[in-house]
């Protein structure tokens, strides 16, 4: 049911996305021409520390009827819609649709000077260079940063024990674990783990230098008036973070819901064998 539903979502969007396009065309006369972006959502992912606006994204500009000389429409950023941080991005002023084609390559490019993985926004309009072009719908451009990790990094053999424990004795025994890609390309890391004596699978994301537990787990024990579980769970304060240069050592943070006690901050850390 959920299929077809949004199935009539998107037939009903095509559709008002043509009329509009029939309308636009029809207001200016038979023989005009439509400008229009391939797309009007464009991810633009910027790699972690890319400078000198090394990154590019190429944006494909189409036209409904071709010309027997090159067609020069203007491009403008739409300030009231934009929130990105025009020091991470350049937009050229123009694209050229050659003659006799029916499209052209806007290509943006983009830095990371103080990008997030949370994407900003950058919204785009074209403006008709004369009475024989209309231009279409605006285009948003969503900037983000990325951190691709080498698969070969963070797997293989480490030992495990406690840094900062929460309960009295060892909370992650000291033992031996297998980290694991999940798949190829993956920004995760998982393990099985004993904690006080119980098999937990863990989970690691590497997030753009930040290392974060990612894992909730009852530990099978409780505490406080009245008595409830006693939970592990990502850290509210996170410190950990790691370094692509080195995967030898890393100090991991994680909560310690004591139940009515509070929540108490632990670590454990993972060296490299």
């Amino acid at each position: 049911m959920k299929k077809l539903i949004l199935s009539g979502v998107i037939a009903i969007a095509l559709l008002a996305s043509c009329d509009k396009e029939s309308e636009l065309r029809k207001g200016a006369g038979t023989n005009t021409a439509l400008a229009s972006f391939s797309t009007n959502v464009i991810d633009f992912a910027v790699e972690i520390d890319t400078q000198n606006f090394g990154a590019s994204q190429d944006i494909t500009v189409n036209v409904s009827q071709a010309s027997n000389a090159d067609r020069t429409i203007n491009v403008n950023v739409v300030d009231d819609n934009t929130n990105a941080d025009p020091l991470n991005y350049t937009i050229p002023a123009s694209v050229t649709i050659p003659a006799g084609a029916y499209s052209g390559t806007l290509t943006i490019t983009g830095q990371d000077t103080n990008l997030e993985t949370t994407p900003t926004q950058i919204e785009l309009e074209l403006v008709a260079p004369d009475s024989g072009t209309v231009a279409g719908p605006n285009a948003t451009i969503n900037i983000f940063q990325v951190c691709p990790i080498p698969d070969d990094y963070f797997v293989g053999a480490y030992t495990i024990g406690d840094l900062q424990g929460v309960f009295q004795g060892e909370n992650f025994d000291t033992g031996t674990v297998d980290v694991m890609l999940p798949a190829p390309g993956a920004v995760t890391r998982t393990f099985d783990a004993s904690f006080f004596g119980n098999s937990q699978n863990i989970t690691i994301n590497l997030v753009c230098n930040e290392l974060v537990f990612a894992t909730t787990f009852d530990s099978g024990f409780v505490a406080g008036t009245p008595a409830s579980a006693i939970i592990i769970k990502p850290a509210s304060n996170n410190t950990s973070t790691y370094s692509l240069t080195d995967d030898t050592f890393f100090s991991v943070d994680y909560d310690n819901e004591a139940g009515g006690f509070g929540t108490y901050a632990g670590s454990f850390f993972l060296s490299k064998i």
